[in-house]
């Protein structure tokens, strides 16, 4: 069956899955989405796609947000102090060398 023909409100089970298949299910998605959704989860839903995409979109979600938040360290170093013993020429090079 092609994706377009597949109406996301219709329970699976009314598409031909079974519990095996439901069991496939969880296991293509914790592959695959990196996802665990249990299927007692799947079962109390109404077992359609929009159901389970329901389910799934706030895991994915968060996990999302966990993997993509600013990481901030828990000990930073100190801070060395600035050099005041040097010019600007001294550290890119010799003012009077001319242009390019």
């Amino acid at each position: 069956m092609s994706p377009d023909r597949l109406d996301p409100t219709r329970s699976l089970k009314g598409y031909g899955m079974d519990s095996l298949m439901a069991m496939e299910l969880v296991g293509t998605l914790r592959k695959e989405l990196h996802c665990e959704l249990p299927a007692l989860e799947i079962l109390h839903s109404d077992g359609s796609v929009r159901g389970i995409r329901d389910l799934l979109l706030p895991r994915l979600l968060a996990t999302a947000h966990k993997t993509t938040a600013p990481h901030t360290p828990r000990h930073l170093p100190p801070a060395r102090p600035a050099r005041t013993d040097t010019r600007p020429a001294d550290v890119v090079g010799h003012a009077d060398h001319g242009s390019c």
